[in-house]
């Protein structure tokens, strides 16, 4: 089986062995190789073990060369057919005996548990068999270690100084049990120089000045058939994530330790990226959010991307679409005879309006100890400003359209419903309404008087408003010093600001010192003006029959306005919105991969600290028969398990944060979106990432002339 040729080997200017030859092929023998310290001993077997091809000569083992196996093969070779074990046990110290013992075994073995049962009675360790390693003794290491090298019957065993550390008893079971694997057809290799292993031995041999010299052999000799190495490379490990979930259980106390630098970089890294989401993604979908699936909206200042670039090659002003400056009544026309079509109105949407229908400004100011002792009750309420200021806010859009069209999602209803246009009904916030009363269903229909100043005058007084619904508002967290109480839709169209000879002058000269050519303009005569200033109305939202008819009627607005972009649930998934979507998309991809690749850096550096405190291990599982892929998708497995545990234990710090303190900050809403599933998802995946890259960076780093070093 092993047949060495003119070995030479030295450490520097220090010879070590010189030209040596030697066999080793007697079946089921036990061979003794002495020598005092320093000899040789363990060199010899780095080389048979495979750990050591810095050698000049010949190494044949199993009929081949054994620099021409691949590391793949010594894995194969060192998990079925040669096992070694060491002076010091190389025992994986954090795990239990049955794992030391379930990790050198091969998956495919029949009664594994037998084995491991039958393994630990012969070595007087069943009473141990769930210890940790390191809790033991040195004597009950010792048999482990024999007991994990002989588990998968090997074909080779070396001992390194077998007994060195057992007293006579411990030593004699050893011995004795060593003696009969030569019957299943073992050769067993020891080095040592305790004199009490010779009886056992039929081959002694001896490390002499440099040489190996043969003192007494056995008689008897019959050569040992070569092994199929397509049977022993069809030998495998335990699978990783087993050992990866069993190894972090073990490892729990370290990993927790190391980890606390990478969970506070993980927290950091979520309120980056969440304030990211929120100033990226929530712009995007500023306009976007409260727009029903059976609406579509229109402005007649939003072109479409492509009239906005022609516009801007021509160094012309952006202040029409070419034919209209706001919609007319035959746009309107037009729009509500489409087929799908239910209803449409024009109005003015971007204009607020701050008194009520008389033009009345609110003069309603609390002290916080005003309010119910629910609202008292509340956390934030020690946030509260001392005292709340109220105004007067109008409705963007008419009372019948709301639910069409609630822009920016901004006036959330609990309970009632938003305030008739040109009425003295009110939209009152929660925190309000239960200084009314505590069952919100019974302020509805309720009369109060309010503080206003009279618009003409500015004289204090009163007026009486009807309740007609209640708005959720954000006391739960924090309120600003002013809050609005909402009144019904009134629309302000100043005909002398846009009819008249002043207005048409103010637009013109906008447009001019914009760059503007009047001729063929639309500001070329007041005439003109006047046809595409239309009913002096900018917004236009458009009721549907279904929402089916969503592409449909997109499509006959395309005509229509053919350079107007229009907002609805079709376009902002598949048309003109959709571009900026995915650009918007990019761009938070691009920074939030710069965010996390900086982190990854600050992990790339602990983790290769905290993969120096593994080596031993690695080491380890090598020696045993695990090659270099799977040591990579253990640590692989381990880090993406790690990191998940890590991300979600930020994500607990941070809720506990946001409930007992952020929430009621001033900038609480900068942590909106950080619980919703979409951010924890896509940050999760950023983190996988990014993590994923430092670990195989440092893995990259774990060179096997390393591991092997720890084996020496």
């Amino acid at each position: 089986m092993i047949k060495i040729n003119n070995l030479m080997k030295s450490f520097n200017d220090k010879v070590i062995f010189d030209d040596v030859n030697i066999e080793f092929c007697d079946t089921g023998e036990i061979y003794c190789i002495l020598g005092e310290s320093g000899a040789g001993k363990s060199t010899l077997f780095q080389i048979l073990f495979g750990l050591d091809n810095k050698y000049e000569g010949q190494y044949i083992l199993n009929g081949v060369d054994a620099k021409q196996y691949t590391q793949n093969q010594w894995s194969d070779i060192r998990s079925s057919l040669m096992q070694i074990v060491y002076q010091d046990f190389k025992l994986l110290e954090n795990f239990s005996v049955y794992d030391n013992l379930n990790y050198a075994m091969n998956i495919n073995v029949e009664n594994r548990e037998d084995k491991i049962n039958d393994a630990l009675k012969n070595m007087d360790l069943t009473q141990h068999i769930y210890k940790k390693v390191n809790k033991l003794s040195g004597g009950e290491k010792q048999r482990l270690a024999f007991a994990r090298a002989i588990i998968n019957n090997p074909k080779l065993i070396l001992l390194d100084e077998p007994t060195g550390n057992l007293d006579d008893k411990n030593a004699n079971i050893i011995m004795q049990y060593i003696s009969t694997l030569k019957k299943d057809g073992s050769m067993i290799i020891i080095i040592t120089h305790d004199s009490r292993v010779i009886p056992y031995c039929s081959n002694i041999l001896e490390i002499v000045d440099k040489k190996i010299i043969t003192k007494s052999k056995s008689k008897d000799k019959a050569e040992i058939n070569k092994i199929d190495y397509e049977v022993i490379s069809k030998q495998s490990k335990i699978n990783s994530v087993k050992y990866t979930t069993n190894s972090i259980k073990q490892n729990l106390l370290n990993i927790i330790l190391n980890n606390i630098p990478v969970t506070a970089i993980f927290i950091v890294f979520i309120c980056a990226f969440s304030l990211l989401w929120t100033e990226s993604v929530d712009d995007t979908n500023e306009f976007y959010n409260g727009l029903d699936s059976s609406a579509i909206y229109l402005t007649s200042a939003n072109y479409t991307n492509e009239y906005r670039d022609d516009m801007n090659y021509k160094q012309l002003p952006q202040m029409d679409d070419g034919v209209r400056i706001n919609f007319s009544d035959t746009d309107l026309v037009n729009v509500k005879n489409i087929e799908g079509v239910e209803d449409a109105i024009i109005y003015i949407g971007y204009k607020t309006n701050f008194g009520d229908i008389n033009h009345n400004k609110l003069a309603l100011s609390l002290d916080k100890n005003e309010l119910s002792d629910s609202v008292k009750a509340l956390p934030s309420y020690a946030h509260f400003p001392n005292d709340i200021y109220f105004e007067f806010r109008t409705m963007n859009i008419p009372h019948d359209y709301f639910e069409c069209y609630n822009r920016n999602g901004e006036v959330n209803i609990l309970v009632g419903e938003s305030p008739q246009d040109y009425s003295n009904e009110i939209l009152i916030p929660e925190f309000y309404a239960y200084s009314i009363d505590k069952n919100l269903d019974n302020v509805i229909g309720s009369e109060i008087n309010l503080p206003i100043l009279l618009d003409e005058s500015s004289k204090m007084t009163t007026d009486t408003y009807t309740v007609c619904g209640v708005y959720r508002s954000s006391y739960n967290n924090n309120l600003s010093k002013t809050q609005y109480i909402y009144i019904g839709y009134r629309e302000q169209v100043h005909e002398e600001l846009i009819f008249s000879d002043e207005g048409y002058e103010r637009y013109k000269n906008n447009f001019l010192n914009s760059g503007g050519d009047l001729d063929g303009s639309l500001f070329e005569s007041k005439e003109s003006y006047l046809s595409a200033m239309g009913t002096g109305k900018s917004d236009m939202v458009i009721k549907l029959i279904d929402p089916k008819y969503d592409e449909s009627v997109s499509a006959e607005l395309s005509i229509l306005f053919p350079n107007l972009k229009y907002l609805s649930h079709y376009e902002y998934q598949r048309g003109e919105y959709k571009s900026t979507y995915i650009n918007m998309l990019k761009l938070l991809f691009f920074t939030a991969t710069i965010i996390a690749l900086l982190f990854g850096l600050i992990i790339l550096f602990l983790n290769k600290s905290y993969l120096k405190r593994r080596n031993k291990e690695l080491a380890i599982i090598y020696s045993l028969g695990y090659n270099k892929n799977k040591i990579y998708s253990i640590l692989i497995f381990e880090y993406v398990i790690v990191t998940t545990i890590n991300y979600f234990v930020a994500y607990i710090i941070l809720f506990g944060l946001y409930k007992f303190y952020l929430q009621y900050t001033a900038n609480y809403l900068i942590f909106s979106n950080t619980f919703s599933l979409l951010v924890i998802s896509v940050g999760y995946i950023f983190i996988i990432i990014t993590t994923l890259f430092s670990v195989i960076f440092s893995i990259n780093a774990i060179k096997l002339k390393k591991l092997q070093n720890y084996l020496r």
